[in-house]
């Protein structure tokens, strides 16, 4: 078990005074045990009055219930108060399942792509402990790249169609507006992945803003930024497209703030669907007075 941040090794650590989230000791992250997945019976969730050990048996190696009362001390402890130590493994790494992001991992590209969208749409809050401990912001803004894509594919398909009618439908059979429909065809391909990396960074910025010194680095904020557009994909359904954008702004909120301790995610999270506003705000200012 290890930094998301700096990859040091996070096995056995008090739980942090006064509750909450504990803090990585060498820079600081916020984390939890309930952020990793264990292998069963190869984690010992250690009372931290009386030091007697539990197993977890849940699929994700967790303890059931996640909260008791010790028999031993008569303490009610959480699981995430629990003081973690591998047991029976020579190596510590083979005591966690090593689950990253589906995107990140070698296979089928639609398979990556298809697995990193349903992470972002039904477990965004799980983005940040699957993130490798090194920073691929490029390979994060990739993914975005093909969501916007994705998104904006019935107006690139009706591009397509329309270009073609309008072909057929010319003088004399008509010359192909070529120029036409390179230029409509460029504006989608080029202005929806940078109209989506605009709305991240605003994201990220608002996010930071909130935050101040518990921010991770700024590129680690944009990775979770992309990884969490899952539900562009259902943007992409025609008339109602639009309106469910706001569902990556929502899961891009809980996110960012996972990253955050406990007491300043609700500050981080309202501020991060601010950031994804300002500029879509801008926007219809800007289409108004023109």
């Amino acid at each position: 078990m290890r930094c998301k941040q700096c990859e040091s090794i996070l096995w056995q650590q008090p739980p942090a005074a006064g509750g909450g989230d504990r803090c990585c000791s060498e820079c600081g992250a916020a984390y939890k045990p309930g952020d990793f997945d264990f292998v069963r019976g190869k984690v010992r969730f250690c009372c931290p009055h009386c030091d007697t050990g539990y197993y977890g048996t849940s699929p994700r190696g967790h303890l059931e219930p996640i909260a008791f009362e010790c028999p031993s001390c008569r303490h009610f402890i959480h699981m995430d108060e629990c003081v973690l130590r591998p047991d029976g493994v020579a190596d510590e790494s083979k005591a966690v399942v090593q689950r990253g992001i589906p995107w990140l991992e070698a296979g089928n590209p639609l398979s990556r792509w298809f697995g990193t969208t349903l992470l972002g749409v039904a477990e965004p809050q799980r983005i940040v402990s699957r993130l490798p401990g090194r920073g691929r912001v490029l390979a994060a803004l990739g993914y975005l790249t093909v969501q916007s894509w994705v998104c904006m594919s019935p107006f690139i398909c009706c591009c397509g169609v329309f270009g073609g009618i309008a072909t057929t439908m010319g003088p004399g059979g008509g010359g192909p507006p070529v120029l036409e429909i390179l230029s409509m065809f460029g504006a989608l391909l080029l202005g929806a992945p940078l109209a989506a990396i605009v709305l991240a960074l605003m994201a990220v910025v608002g996010a930071r803003l909130a935050s101040g010194e518990n921010s991770p680095a700024f590129s680690r904020d944009v990775e979770i930024a992309c990884y969490s557009s899952g539900p562009l994909l259902v943007a992409a359904v025609p008339l109602y497209g639009a309106p469910i954008v706001f569902w990556w702004f929502i899961s891009a909120a809980i996110a960012i703030a996972s990253a955050r301790p406990e007491g300043t995610r609700m500050l981080v999270g309202i501020a991060t669907i601010v950031g994804f506003l300002i500029p879509i705000g801008a926007g219809f200012v800007i289409l108004i007075l023109s």
